[in-house]
């Protein structure tokens, strides 16, 4: 009786490991479905802590979109924020700010973006809550 008790531990333990296993192999897919990074409007994503930015350049207007990790629109009027370029020669730009317009935000900066600039966009959800996150063109 204790050999087969053992037997259908060992089997269990088996069963378990392969069901981790499996687990494991999935969850990255799993994962990436919560996230999708598809531009929505020809620009560049990015994940933040509270969803996705999404960062198109116009010559020197700058348009954030924001939206859930699943790709819809977040609610505009909870986010403010401002950017800075930072150009490919090391020179940095004065804050712009980013006010809403329609489902963006956005800013202008005194010059044109040029590819190789960074854009460094500083967004405060509600109230209080700030995030920072960086484009590289």
């Amino acid at each position: 009786m204790a050999r087969i008790a053992k037997a259908l531990g060992v089997q269990l333990t088996f069963l378990l490991i392969s069901i981790g296993i499996q687990f494991l192999a999935t969850a990255p897919a799993l994962a990436q479905e919560a996230h999708d990074m598809t531009p929505r409007h020809g620009g560049q994503v990015v994940m933040g802590v509270h969803g996705h930015a999404e960062l198109v350049v116009d010559g020197a207007v700058l348009r954030v979109y924001v939206s859930h990790h699943d790709g819809s629109p977040m609610p505009g009027m909870a986010h403010s924020g401002s950017a800075i370029v930072l150009g490919a020669d090391g020179t940095a730009s004065e804050p712009i700010p980013l006010s809403q317009d329609g489902d963006a935000l956005i800013g202008s900066a005194a010059a044109d973006i040029v590819d190789g600039s960074s854009v460094i966009v500083t967004l405060t959800h509600g109230a209080a809550e700030t995030e920072t996150l960086e484009f590289a063109l």
